[in-house]
């Protein structure tokens, strides 16, 4: 009987520790969702690449993403001008990083380029400080 009972704890031991395994992984997804980064960032690089597509060559658009600083400040982010927006021509790709960890990307179809790309911090609209983001479209530039 004891070999019985010993092997029974054995088996129930593995399990337990597949369980807290499984709840340490579930935990630590949950807990890095809670900051909002990812939700975040796949909002601004959706509606920036949305933009994008309806803009035409000459257009300057400027995006309000105080949000998206303000998450991207409690996430560790000190470089604001290189991090959070990035744009690669050449594949007509946009990505938004708001953690240390990874960044949201997406493609937009209208055949332009995009450039002066640059973040202002505490710039004024209807007498609130935000933070916006600039960029100029323009007709390709590639060879």
């Amino acid at each position: 009987m004891n070999n019985k009972a010993s092997q029974t704890l054995k088996d129930n031991l593995v399990y337990l520790i597949l369980l807290l395994l499984f709840l340490l992984a579930d935990g630590y997804f949950v807990w890095s969702q809670f900051s909002g980064a990812s939700t975040w960032a796949d909002y601004h690089a959706k509606e920036t690449s949305r933009i994008i597509n309806l803009a035409s060559p000459g257009d300057n658009v400027t995006l309000d993403i105080h949000k998206a600083t303000v998450v991207a400040q409690k996430n560790g982010l000190k470089d604001f001008q290189k991090e959070i927006f990035q744009v690669d021509n050449q594949n007509n790709e946009l990505c938004f990083k708001l953690s240390l960890g990874r960044k949201t990307c997406y493609h937009f179809f209208n055949d332009v380029d995009i450039i002066n790309d640059h973040i202002e911090l505490a710039y004024t609209i209807n007498r609130e400080s935000k933070n916006v983001l600039r960029f100029n479209v323009v007709e390709v530039q590639r060879a």
